[in-house]
């Protein structure tokens, strides 16, 4: 792969990837006006459970996407299409990169919101 190609792609992920962290900052912000917080303590451990949440939702991609593509109705749905078995594997190989893809953007974007929420309740301490 060529080093701009590469390049591109990582800044794009991590142009997502803060997009995706500052909406769960602003939602857990939005959380805490709404519930009346008023600790720091109280703001790090929703941005923990955030970050749990993050990379649950990640998991759960990955097992949504293997119950639906290995039923029998799936496979054989795919097996009476025109396209070959070559056009097929490509467009199954793709399609689990795209879910990974998806668990590895939550997992990077949960690991930051449990760090950040970690730091912000050291640092109060």
């Amino acid at each position: 792969m060529d080093d701009r190609k590469l390049l591109a792609v990582v800044v794009r992920f991590a142009g997502i990837a803060a997009l995706v962290q500052l909406a769960i900052l602003i939602a857990v912000l939005l959380v805490g006006w709404f519930a009346g917080w008023n600790t720091i303590n109280q703001y790090s451990q929703a941005l923990v459970w955030a970050g749990v949440l993050a990379i649950g939702l990640g998991l759960m991609s990955i097992k949504g996407h293997w119950a639906t593509t290995r039923s029998f109705d799936y496979q054989h749905s795919l097996s009476v299409t025109k396209q070959d078995g070559w056009e097929r594997t490509k467009w199954n190989v793709a399609e689990s990169m795209n879910i990974h893809r998806f668990l590895f953007l939550m997992v990077t974007v949960g690991c930051i919101s449990i760090l950040l929420g970690s730091l912000v309740q050291t640092i109060s301490l």
